[in-house]
């Protein structure tokens, strides 16, 4: 292909194209050229939106599959997390909750992994504690004589 005075390629070989810039008449577009086993020569130009149309579709179509796989990936991520993270939730609730209460908590007991262990070890640990300050709790008639002792007063 070589460029003639007019600006447009010259025929030399089968087949071959150019990319047609616009111009004051007409839009960008491209022309494909090729000669058949006749002396006929077959032209098709073609506009450039037509040719750049489907890409463009595919990219907006793409773009929207990425942002709703992260989506689902971020909604899955944050549904995962809470699933680890509730354990060690329930048990920061239980021990927050501890000096409003005499009695040892009611702990879940349905877990056999790190966090059931945790658990039960939480749990031994109230009860020893519940043991060792036992003896010097007062008994219950002791606190009804401390009451009424003070309601005398």
């Amino acid at each position: 292909m070589r460029r003639s005075w007019s600006g447009y390629a010259t025929y030399e070989g089968k087949s071959d194209y150019i990319h047609l810039p616009a111009g004051p008449s007409r839009d960008e577009s491209l022309l494909v050229w090729s000669k058949a086993r006749s002396d006929w020569m077959l032209i098709e130009m073609t506009p450039w939106k037509s040719i750049v149309h489907g890409g463009v579709r595919l990219a907006y179509i793409l773009i929207a599959a990425g942002l709703t796989a992260i989506f689902i990936a971020s909604f899955f991520t944050l549904f995962l997390s809470r699933q680890f993270t509730k354990p060690i939730r329930l048990l920061l609730s239980i021990m927050n909750r501890l000096p409003a209460k005499d009695a040892v908590p009611e702990m879940p007991t349905d877990y056999s992994n790190e966090f059931g262990q945790m658990f039960q070890g939480y749990r031994r640990q109230m009860e020893r504690i519940q043991e060792a300050w036992s003896p010097f709790r007062p008994s219950t008639s002791g606190r009804r004589k401390l009451k009424f002792s003070r309601c005398r007063r």
